[in-house]
């Protein structure tokens, strides 16, 4: 809930451009800051936190190329025996 408020003096060209942005978005220009506060100046939540290493492991993924099902099930069966 929002609670707290404040006034922020635009430049009528950043103005301009962020009601434009907004409009394309279907949003207001205050929740735009809202959002850019938080992305630039909180830490990320755990949902950042997770696209990122799934980002990761996907470069590392194309790294190893297709792996068939035999051979996912061979090394299953390798990792049983130790």
């Amino acid at each position: 809930m929002l609670t707290k408020r404040t006034n922020i003096l635009f430049e009528e060209e950043v103005f301009r451009y962020l009601v434009a942005l907004a409009n394309k978005n279907g949003t207001s220009v205050g929740d735009l800051v809202r959002k850019a506060v938080i992305k630039v100046y909180q830490k990320p939540d755990l949902t950042q936190k997770r696209m990122k290493v799934h980002k990761e492991i996907i470069k590392l993924k194309k790294g190893f190329g297709r792996i068939s099902l035999k051979e996912i099930k061979e090394m299953i069966n390798y990792g049983r025996k130790y």
